[in-house]
């Protein structure tokens, strides 16, 4: 490994020394999820419980979409609640904002199809009920929620069976006065015509969403690999 190789695997690898005390205190670093100028994702594990949390790192001008997470998990009701990992903490320190949540045990859809092959059939059928019923309440929430990027790398399959969402910092609520969004978010490949700024996103957004990942399943169950091409995200 050469010298420039080597300090950029250094900067993403080794443990970040510029954390505040506020997280390193209270946990202990698990692992690097993910590494960007402008954002941070780490797994740690609270020393006194055991417990594993996700801590999402930010800088203020890339902030928006955390606390858009941290705050509509904890205005969710709890039945709406509970189809999401509990937002944790929120605070901010210097130009960097944090954002802590319970981590979600399981496999992404994305990574059971991968490992485990094609879901059969009724055990598909069974999940895109289960995934429908979700987005269903979302939906009929006070204020209703729409998610905006559901894919099989934002649902996990828990240890139950049972399927939760993750990384909310998409969502939003519905506006009476929006006649389309202020800002183009989501995955390109399984985005909605309206995502890309032609009117607002709504509860059809979520469907069409639903309808690609119906159509991950259908290609996942020709090919024998997962569907749809993987592109960069917006």
């Amino acid at each position: 490994m050469n010298n420039e190789l080597k300090t950029r695997f250094d900067e993403i690898y080794s443990p970040p020394k510029d954390l505040p005390s506020r997280i390193l205190e209270k946990y202990e670093l698990l692992s690097c999820l993910k590494h960007s100028e402008s954002r941070q994702v780490y797994l740690f594990r609270e020393i006194s419980t055991a417990k594993k949390v996700i801590v999402k790192c930010g800088k203020a001008k890339n902030s928006e979409l955390l606390k858009k997470e941290y705050d509509i998990l904890c205005a969710a009701d709890p039945q709406t609640a509970q189809l999401f990992p509990a937002p944790l903490d929120y605070f901010c320190e210097g130009d960097m904002h944090y954002y802590v949540r319970e981590y979600a045990e399981g496999l992404t859809l994305d990574e059971l199809v991968r490992t485990r092959g094609v879901l059969p059939t009724m055990e598909a059928r069974a999940a895109a009920a289960e995934i429908c019923g979700i987005v269903h309440r979302l939906h009929h929430a006070k204020p209703p929620i729409i998610c905006r990027d559901i894919k099989p790398e934002n649902l996990i399959v828990c240890p139950d069976g049972k399927y939760r969402i993750i990384d909310l910092d998409t969502a939003r609520y519905i506006r009476d006065d929006a006649q389309h969004d202020t800002k183009l978010l989501g995955t390109q490949e399984n985005a909605a015509p309206e995502q890309y700024g032609y009117r607002q996103s709504d509860k059809r957004t979520d469907v069409y969403a639903i309808g690609m990942l119906l159509l991950f399943w259908c290609r996942a169950a020709m090919t024998k690999t997962p569907g749809y091409p993987r592109t960069s995200e917006k």
